[in-house]
C-alpha cells in the first residue's frame, strides 16, 4: 500500500504528546483579497506519505508548482530510510512507514491565479497528491491545471 497526501495551511505547529496542529487550513481554494501579484508571509506545504512495511524503500521525488512559474518551486527527495516503523499492536503485516515533511514557503508571491500542485514521482510513476487553486475574492477566474 502506497498513498500519499497534502495539508495547504498558514503554519505548522508541533505540540507535546507529539500532536501537530494545522493552523489555517485551505479546503479547495486559497482566495487572496486584491489583485495579483499579492504576497503571501508564508505558505505552509506539509506532505504526509506513508507505505506498507513490505514495500521496498523507493526514492519518492516531490514537486511542488506554483502558477506563473515554469520550475517547481520545491523539488526535494523524501528521506524514507530514515523513517523507522511506529510501535503499535498492529501485526506486522499491518504497520506503515510514515513520513511527514513540513515546507514552508516564506515568502510566497503569487502573479495571478491558477492551481498550487504537489506531485510525488515513485518508480517512473507520477501520483498527483493534492492542488490547491488560487483565486481572487471576488473574481469568477477558474484555476487552471
Amino acid at each position: 500500500m502506497i498513498a500519499g497526501h497534502v495539508i495547504f495551511c498558514d503554519d505548522v505547529r508541533e505540540e507535546v504528546g507529539g500532536k501537530t496542529t494545522y493552523v489555517g487550513a485551505y479546503k479547495s481554494d486559497l482566495i487572496v483579497n486584491g489583485d495579483f501579484p499579492v504576497t503571501l508571509p508564508k505558505l505552509a506545504v506539509c506532505i504526509i506519505w506513508s507505505q506498507s512495511m513490505d514495500e521496498d524503500d523507493l526514492p519518492v521525488e516531490i514537486e511542488v508548482s506554483i502558477p506563473g512559474r515554469e520550475d517547481p518551486i520545491i523539488k526535494a527527495e523524501l528521506p524514507l530510510q530514515r523513517v523507522e516503523a511506529g510501535t503499535s499492536e498492529f501485526a506486522p503485516e499491518e504497520r506503515l512507514k510514515i513520513i511527514e515533511v513540513v515546507a514552508m514557503i516564506s515568502p510566497l508571491t503569487l502573479e495571478g491565479p491558477g492551481t498550487i500542485s504537489v506531485i510525488a514521482t515513485r518508480d517512473k510513476k507520477r501520483l498527483s497528491l493534492r492542488k490547491l487553486g488560487i483565486l481572487a475574492q471576488g473574481t469568477d477566474a477558474q484555476s487552471d491545471d
